[in-house]
């Protein structure tokens, strides 16, 4: 599902976790509402999430791409547990306008895409 997203972020001091929806929402309690969702840092989940990540980070180096890959499960159901464990804050709200837009540049681009195609009926995937 394409959702638009916005940032604003000028104390340099937060983590924006892009994730596909299909590798978390299935240990997920509500799929649908963590898009653009806000966890503060000084939660305990996030606490314990944040110090995974930096010791990650630290490691990978070093690490064969074996192990690495062996993580990303792992990774991906902490990620779970940290959207699981509470309400966060609020989403921001992206204005119609700018929702809006994305659908049609997507559909522009589509339309790009398709112009030379002798067959430009509903899209292959």
């Amino acid at each position: 599902m394409l959702e638009p997203m916005a940032a604003d972020n000028s104390t340099l001091s937060s983590l924006s976790l892009v994730v596909p929806r299909s590798l978390v929402e299935g240990g997920l309690r509500d799929p649908g509402a963590h898009h653009q969702r806000m966890i503060r840092g000084g939660a305990p989940t996030a606490q314990i999430f944040a110090s995974y990540l930096r010791t990650l980070a630290a490691g990978m180096g070093d690490l064969p791409s074996a192990e690495a890959e062996q993580l990303a499960p792992a990774t991906l159901r902490l990620t779970e547990a940290l959207l699981n464990a509470g309400p966060g804050e609020p989403r921001a709200e992206v204005e119609p306008s700018a929702a809006e837009q994305a659908l049609l540049f997507a559909a522009r681009r589509l339309i790009e895409d398709r112009l030379a195609d002798p067959d430009p009926g509903a899209p292959r995937y």
